[in-house]
């Protein structure tokens, strides 16, 4: 009988959560405009901009998060009411130096940013200094049709690439 009495118990407990509906907000507080997948949608908020939705239980975080340029530079963080705030994630310096004798065109997903642009081009035996990287371990990927080998590692707030 407490055997029953205790299954039941557990069976009302969740059934009870199963259907019921919370209103999650979330916030913009980056100095981008935000495109995001949220509770298997996709939408956008401007700069200081804000949207409530109704969801269930356990939906899950922002996903895809990117700034007006399809650049990950956004992350967003999660308040004890269940609330998220997008906010601007602090980039390293990208320092590249090419020493091919060709152009190389190389991306880390995307977390370049090089002039709005998350691929970027290092001219043959030259170095690039502008743009800004925001992963702390990117996986550096080759968009030219020449063998390539890239080296790189994190000194402060740079990170120093080497193609060979």
């Amino acid at each position: 009988m407490r055997k029953l009495i205790l299954t039941l118990s557990v069976i009302l407990l969740f059934s009870g959560c199963e259907g019921k509906y919370y209103i999650v907000s979330i916030t913009n507080d980056s100095s981008k405009i935000v495109s995001y997948t949220y509770n298997e949608y996709s939408d956008t908020l401007d700069i200081s901009d804000s949207k409530t939705y109704e969801v269930k239980a356990h939906t899950k975080p922002p996903s895809k998060v990117l700034d007006q340029y399809e650049i990950s530079s956004v992350n967003f963080k999660i308040d004890i009411a269940g609330d998220y705030t997008f906010y601007d994630t602090t980039p390293f310096n990208l320092s590249i130096t090419n020493t091919l004798p060709v152009d190389v065109k190389i991306k880390a997903g995307n977390f370049i940013n090089d002039n709005d642009s998350y691929e970027i081009v290092i001219s043959a035996n030259s170095e690039k200094t502008t743009a800004k990287i925001y992963t702390s371990k990117p996986k550096f990927e080759s968009l030219i049709d020449y063998p390539i080998h890239i080296e790189w590692s994190i000194s402060e707030d740079t990170i120093y690439v080497v193609v060979r």
